[in-house]
C-alpha cells in the first residue's frame, strides 16, 4: 500500500491501512506481552507501555487539523519549555540549515473545523502536554 498515509486515496485504501496496522499492533503487543520489564521485577513490558493509536477515517480533506496557535511551537521552543519544566538544560545541538521538505514553520488554520464543531476547544497545549510527559516519564529518565 505504500504507507499509511493515505491522503491520496483515502476512501481507496484506509481499510486496509487500518488492518495492516491492527495486524502489526497485534505483533508489538504480542512481544509486549513476552517481554520482561527492564528495571520492575515480575513486571511484563505490556504492563507498563502506553500504546497512542490514531486514525482520521474518512476525514474529508477539507478538514485537516493541526495545533493551530493555541497548541504548537518551535523545536527551540520546546527546548527551553523542557529545560524550565526539569530544571535541567538539555543536551542538544542545533543546526542553522534546514533538511529538505522541513517547514519553516507551520500553524493549522482551525477557523473551517471550529466552523464544523463550533463547541470544540483546544484542552491540550504544548506546555501542559510536555509537563504531563515529563510528570509521567520522570523516574525512567532520572541521570545516572
Amino acid at each position: 500500500l505504500g504507507g499509511f498515509d493515505t491522503h491520496a486515496s483515502n476512501y481507496r485504501n484506509h481499510a486496509l491501512c487500518q488492518q495492516d496496522m491492527f495486524d502489526l499492533l497485534a505483533v508489538l503487543l504480542r512481544k509486549l506481552d513476552a517481554t520482561p520489564h527492564p528495571h520492575r521485577a515480575s513486571a511484563k513490558l505490556s504492563e507498563h507501555t502506553h500504546i497512542l493509536l490514531v486514525s482520521d477515517f474518512c476525514r474529508t480533506p477539507q478538514i485537516n487539523i493541526g495545533g493551530g496557535r493555541e497548541s504548537n511551537c518551535s523545536m527551540t521552543e520546546a527546548i527551553e519549555m523542557c529545560e524550565a519544566i526539569t530544571g535541567q538544560p538539555m543536551d542538544y545541538s542545533y543546526q542553522e540549515d534546514n533538511r529538505v521538505g522541513d517547514h519553516i514553520w507551520y500553524v493549522s488554520d482551525l477557523a473551517k473545523f471550529k466552523a464544523h464543531y463550533p463547541e470544540w476547544r483546544v484542552t491540550y497545549d504544548v506546555p501542559r502536554i510536555l509537563k504531563e510527559m515529563y510528570d509521567h516519564n520522570q523516574e525512567r529518565w532520572v541521570v545516572a
